[in-house]
């Protein structure tokens, strides 16, 4: 088997191929941020409320033997 110059197995790209490639990837990359904002503020949301029922179980703690 004879072997065949690396310009014959290479694909060819063109400048438009390699930016509707970098627009898939920088929609994706786009996407992804918004997820990891969303999931981050959940998450904030979630801490604060468990961080607020801490306190009170604690204030009402303090109260009862006051």
């Amino acid at each position: 088997m004879e072997a065949k110059p690396m310009e014959e197995e290479s694909t060819n790209f063109n400048k438009e191929d390699i930016f509707k490639a970098l627009e898939v990837v920088e929609r994706d990359s786009i996407a992804i941020a918004d997820s990891y904002t969303s999931l981050f503020a959940s998450l904030r949301l979630a801490l604060s409320q468990l961080l607020m029922q801490q306190q009170e179980g604690i204030v009402l703690y303090i109260h009862a033997f006051d």
